[in-house]
């Protein structure tokens, strides 16, 4: 293998660092001038200075179940507000919150599938994207009521009847 000046000067800097490494975990405290006194005798006192101690644990360590229930009962978290951890927060998206405002006011069409489907969900993966819309599976080019579904997405599903195209949304997670 040939080495180029890059690789080389690579190499030098990982030795240097590989053998402060060394001399840092063989000698301790590595001397940086003047302050290297002052360095040793803040190690001395840490040294001698007793540790905090914690209460000694008596009996069994409790389960992640029971500390959860725990802190539900002393009322320190709202359960209510918990949300997919996965999914972006709603200030990330700059899209309308009502899917009825982006169809055309004027084409009946598209507000009448808009208001008649939901997208429950969406799955986007190496195999295909499909989207589960009402209670049917819809793979890319498939039809729903002479809509044909063109594109989907983490959170949404996007349909074109003739030359008129509607979005269909996840429902947003309160925050």
């Amino acid at each position: 293998m040939v080495l180029d000046k890059k690789r080389k000067v690579l190499a030098a800097v990982l030795g240097a660092a590989v053998a402060v490494l060394i001399a840092d975990r063989l000698l301790g405290v590595i001397p940086m001038g003047d302050g290297a006194d002052e360095a040793h005798s803040a190690d001395a006192a840490l040294q001698q200075a007793d540790p905090p101690r914690r209460p000694a644990r008596t009996g069994p360590a409790p389960t992640l179940a029971h500390r959860i229930e725990q802190v539900v009962q002393a009322g320190e978290t709202p359960t209510l507000d918990v949300r997919d951890a996965f999914r972006t927060p709603p200030c990330w998206n700059a899209r309308a919150s009502d899917p009825l405002s982006e169809a055309d006011p004027v084409d009946v069409r598209a507000r009448a599938f808009l208001q008649a489907h939901r997208l429950r969900a969406t799955s986007v993966g190496l195999e295909g994207r499909v989207a589960l819309v009402d209670d049917r599976c819809l793979a890319t080019g498939q039809t729903l009521d002479g809509w044909r579904l063109l594109e989907v997405g983490s959170d949404f599903a996007a349909f074109a009847s003739d030359d008129l195209r509607v979005t269909l949304r996840l429902p947003e997670l309160a925050p």
